[in-house]
C-alpha cells in the first residue's frame, strides 16, 4: 500500500488527469461503436441494470449472433475492458490524491483505492460473464442470469459509491486548502 501512495504522491495529478481524459475519450468510442449493431447493443441493455429474463436473453442471442459476437467484441472488449480501468483508475487515484491533502486522511490514503478496484473487479466479472454468454447461448441459464444481473447491480453500486467518494475527498480537500 505505501508503494501506491509514494507513486500517487509523485504521479497523482497528471495521473487522474490522463486517466479521466480517456475514460471520456473511451465513453465516446464505445458509444460510436456499439450504435452499429442495432439498439440493444447502442443501449448496453446487460450492462446497465435493465431487467431481462433468461428467455428474452436466450432468445435474443440466438436470433441476433451478429450482433451479440459484436457486443462482447469489441464492446466489451477491448473497450469496456480499457473504459472500467480508466475509470476506476481516476477514481482511485483521485480518491487517494485527494486524501493525501487533508490532514486527517493522510495515513488512510491509501484505503480510498479500496471501493475504485472493488468496482473494477466487479465490472471485468460482469464482462467476462456476458461475454461467455453472448458468445454461447446454450450457456445462458436461470442461475447465470441472476449472476449476471447481481453482478451488473453490485458493479453499479460500486461505481456510485466510488463516485461520490471522489467528489467528496475532492470537495473536502479543496476546502482545507482554502484555509
Amino acid at each position: 500500500m505505501i508503494w501506491i501512495i509514494e507513486k500517487i504522491e509523485q504521479f497523482g495529478i497528471p495521473a487522474a488527469v490522463f486517466l479521466a481524459a480517456m475514460t471520456i475519450f473511451l465513453s465516446f468510442a464505445i458509444n460510436e461503436v456499439s450504435g452499429k449493431s442495432g439498439p440493444q447493443v447502442a443501449q448496453r441493455f446487460l450492462e446497465r441494470g435493465t431487467k431481462y429474463d433468461t428467455e428474452y436473453l436466450k432468445t435474443w442471442v440466438s436470433s441476433n449472433p451478429g450482433p451479440a459476437r459484436h457486443y462482447a467484441w469489441p464492446v466489451l472488449f477491448p473497450l469496456d475492458f480499457f473504459f472500467m480501468f480508466a475509470l476506476g483508475g481516476f477514481l482511485a487515484v483521485g480518491s487517494a490524491a485527494c486524501a493525501l491533502e487533508v490532514d486527517i486522511l493522510t495515513r488512510f490514503a491509501g484505503l480510498f483505492v479500496i471501493v475504485p478496484a472493488l468496482y473494477v473487479a466487479a465490472d471485468l466479472f460482469e464482462d467476462v460473464l456476458l461475454a461467455c454468454l453472448l458468445l454461447n447461448a446454450s450457456s445462458i441459464n436461470e442461475n447465470s442470469v441472476r449472476i449476471a444481473q447481481a453482478t451488473t447491480s453490485a458493479k453499479i453500486k460500486l461505481a456510485s459509491l466510488s463516485i461520490v467518494q471522489t467528489i467528496v475527498l475532492s470537495l473536502w480537500a479543496f476546502f482545507q486548502a482554502q484555509r
